[in-house]
């Protein structure tokens, strides 16, 4: 009858055997040695045939304690490749800038005007002339006064002045005038002559149409208040105005002459 021990001395025999054949002469991964009985060595040997992994090598009886101390041998870890995927440069779209453009004020211009009113007591003739550039300029003007249009017959004085002008505001589309002068006021006996202070804006609201408005004073030898409000349209450099327009003098408290009235007239502006 055979022992239990020569059928596991056997089946040891055999499963050494089937490892040693299988085994790979250049093996992909380390050996390794298991210190364990014969009875266990066998059943170990038996599992890794099985899965066929690398080699093994079982170490019994006293080698095993020669090689018990043996360090480990680690498997070598796989490195994972790093692939660099270039990053795109941001793209900048340009965006368009508004350009607000300023309009200058015409560098130098000149012009004349001229307009009839239609008053209570007199009517009266204007003519007026200017040259200016964006700053400084001068003003002429002659107001005179008459009965009525048909006869032509002259009732009371004559004024003529004339001004030096500044423009603090100046543009394409108005202009504010600060003026200081000389005013003459001529009667049948006598000319008197006196110092002359005033304003005059313009301004142009909508499309072709606009808006006026001066003012001016004279304190001495005689008193002249004059106020005039103007609307108008310009084409080109054509411009038809109408308004209204209130002159008073005086002369030691005696009122030489007094028109209030609404006027129409033309002017040119180059």
């Amino acid at each position: 009858m055979v022992s239990a021990r020569a059928v596991s001395t056997c089946l040891f025999a055999l499963t050494l055997l089937a490892a040693t054949a299988r085994a790979d002469p250049r093996p992909t991964e380390p050996a390794q040695a298991y210190f364990a009985t014969e009875y266990e060595g066998a059943h170990w040997l038996h599992h890794r045939a099985h899965r066929g992994t690398g080699p093994v090598y079982i170490v019994t009886g006293p080698a095993a304690a020669q090689y018990a101390n043996l360090p480990a041998v680690p498997l070598p870890v796989p490195v994972q490749a790093v692939i660099q995927v270039p990053v795109p440069a941001p793209v900048v779209v340009p965006v368009a800038v508004p350009v607000v453009v300023v309009q200058e004020a015409p560098v130098f211009r000149a012009g004349g005007s001229f307009d009839y009113q239609l008053a209570s007591a007199q009517n009266a003739a204007s003519l007026s002339t200017f040259a200016e550039n964006k700053r400084w300029g001068v003003n002429l003007g002659y107001l005179s006064r008459f009965d009525d249009l048909k006869s032509g017959s002259w009732h009371g004085p004559r004024l003529l002045d004339a001004h030096l002008t500044f423009s603090p505001l100046s543009g394409q589309r108005g202009r504010v005038r600060l003026e200081g002068g000389v005013a003459g006021a001529m009667v049948p006996e006598y000319t008197l002559v006196g110092p002359s202070v005033g304003f005059s804006a313009e301004l142009r609201v909508l499309w072709i149409f606009g808006v006026g408005l001066s003012g001016h004073i004279t304190p001495f030898p005689f008193y002249r208040q004059e106020l005039k409000q103007t609307v108008f349209a310009g084409i080109g450099p054509v411009r038809v105005e109408a308004g209204y327009r209130s002159t008073k003098m005086e002369l030691n408290n005696n009122e030489l002459s007094c028109t209030q009235g609404f006027f129409g007239g033309l002017s040119i502006i180059l």
